[in-house]
């Protein structure tokens, strides 16, 4: 399915999912350990869901800069939640 993204706009989604693969791998490893054997679809949803992913610790919220950064990840949170959830 071609929606026309330019290239930066791409680059940006791919960077907002490498901080949430990494976010789940760092929630896992610091004691979600029962999260560990899920399939990866339900462990994505474990961490997203239609409004957001999850909060960032590293982007401080009282800084309007990384206020914008955290909405743009959520944004692309969304955007993964409407493509793996199933239909309801």
């Amino acid at each position: 399915m071609e929606q026309g993204f330019a290239a930066k706009t791409i680059k940006n989604h791919m960077h907002h999912l490498h901080l949430l693969g990494s976010e789940i791998v760092r929630q896992i490893n610091d004691g979600d350990e029962s999260h560990r054997k899920l399939p990866s679809d339900a462990l994505i949803l474990k961490y997203v869901d239609n409004e957001t992913g999850p909060l960032l610790p590293f982007w401080d919220p009282n800084d309007s800069t990384e206020e914008a950064y955290q909405k743009a990840f959520d944004a692309t949170c969304r955007k993964l939640f409407t493509f793996i959830a199933p239909p309801f």
